[in-house]
């Protein structure tokens, strides 16, 4: 797929197609692409075509591309269903990798997530608190009880691993 010519396609489209070809060529050039699909949906005019719904694509898609690039993409877009979507994937990401390390990573990733909306840090202390948990799951909750409103679902979560994992708890 050449995403220069699927994006010319694309705005000689009737408005009626353009929702489900911007699709098309998310998923196209997400997986060729990443960091080329995410700057031409910053460069999208708002109203177009479904912006969230394309974002969602391309997150879906991000592949191999390392936590880090998704993260700074992240932290460049407005708080909103975007950032977080992208929020949650850096911290998946991320905390797949850290547990490789070993909980201290974990542990230091809860403490220093770079997201000051709060949906968006919610979103990865989410996937690093639940990764951190299938390891510690006592300082994985204690890390939780210090944020202003911990959301139960991550509490509860935590709770259901460590369960799992340690029925005799």
């Amino acid at each position: 797929v050449n995403p220069q010519e699927a994006i010319r396609v694309l705005q000689k489209t009737p408005d009626e197609f353009q929702p489900e070809l911007a699709g098309t060529i998310a998923l196209a050039w997400s997986s060729a692409d990443p960091e080329a699909a995410m700057a031409w949906l910053a460069a999208l005019p708002s109203g177009k075509t479904s912006a969230s719904r394309l974002e969602e694509i391309v997150v879906k898609n991000l592949g191999d591309l390392e936590p880090a690039a998704i993260r700074d993409w992240a932290l460049r877009l407005p708080s909103g269903p975007a950032q977080q979507a992208f929020a949650a994937k850096y911290a998946t990401d991320f905390a797949q990798q850290a547990l490789r390390a070993g909980p201290g990573a974990l542990a230091s990733a809860a403490g220093d997530i770079p997201f000051t909306d709060p949906a968006s840090r919610q979103a990865a202390l989410q996937a690093i608190v639940q990764a951190w948990g299938e390891l510690e799951p006592v300082p994985a909750l204690a890390c939780l009880m210090r944020e202003a409103t911990p959301a139960p679902e991550i509490c509860q979560s935590v709770l259901t691993g460590w369960t799992t994992r340690d029925a005799p708890a």
